[in-house]
């Protein structure tokens, strides 16, 4: 088998869109947001030699919604983690000039967007600046990006940036993990909450854990090469409250989706 390329990036090749990629335009689907059985978003990115862009695709069902109605979706394949949602009435059409909000340029990075209410959260980075961009949900406006700045290079296979993690969000704020940093956290406003530098990361095609928020505290997987981890820190502080290491070798959980087959 053939071992892929994890050999170490200078700052400026942070995964950065190749200039030798084939022209055409790529849609590459991140996730379904579908809101109350009402209308839903589809959310995509478009990467072509002309940059990466972030597409809205609105479908409306047989009533109208408003912000409150809409179910947020505040982390990494959905509320539960099952990348399913609750809504059947969904568009099985869309594309430009059909069933589309809006669509805005954003930073480059492999994270999926997060939704809070009003606003939509995404990652990315630009050479050694990790981003963090607010955008409107209605409108694709976007509100503010904080930086931070990347403090070393990651390990990492192609496939893979200084992006990954898709952030979270909760009613105080979004939370996002880098693997050339770690931790930062921001109000919905923009302003800064805390940063929580971590110890680099070793996984053999680079860091991709999204982090996990539950009853106050923001958890991160690191499994990696060696030294992996479970750590949870306070939401609202970034204190460290818990670091436990996983056993060397064990089974993984199994779980069946309800269709007769068993996966683990």
């Amino acid at each position: 088998m053939k071992t892929p390329n994890t050999k170490l990036q200078t700052p400026k090749k942070f995964q950065a869109p190749n200039p030798k990629r084939r022209s055409d335009t790529v849609a590459l689907e991140l996730g379904l947001w579908t809101f109350s059985g009402v209308w839903c978003l589809v959310f995509g990115v478009l990467t072509s030699v002309f940059g990466v862009s972030l597409t809205v695709v609105l479908g409306f069902g047989t009533n109208t919604a408003s912000a409150a109605t809409i179910q947020n979706w505040p982390r990494f394949r959905g509320p539960n983690g099952s990348g399913v949602s609750e809504s059947r009435d969904l568009p099985v059409e869309f594309g430009p000039g059909k069933n589309l909000a809006w669509q805005t340029a954003v930073p480059a990075g492999h994270s999926s967007p997060v939704v809070w209410e009003d606003r939509v959260f995404l990652t990315g980075y630009e050479e050694t600046q990790c981003i963090v961009a607010c955008l409107d949900l209605k409108s694709g406006k976007r509100l503010w990006d904080r930086i931070i700045v990347a403090t070393r290079m990651e390990r990492k296979s192609k496939p893979n940036d200084a992006a990954s993690s898709t952030p979270a969000a909760d009613e105080s704020g979004i939370y996002a993990l880098f693997s050339g940093f770690g931790f930062a956290a921001y109000s919905h406003d923009g302003q800064e909450r805390w940063r929580r530098p971590l110890d680099p990361f070793t996984p053999p095609h680079g860091m991709a854990s999204s982090p996990v928020l539950a009853a106050g505290t923001v958890v991160v997987v690191a499994d990696q090469v060696s030294d992996s981890y479970i750590a949870a820190f306070e939401a609202i502080s970034g204190k460290l409250l818990r670091h436990t290491r996983p056993p060397r070798h064990g089974n993984s959980d199994r779980r069946t989706d309800g269709d007769g087959s068993l996966r683990g």
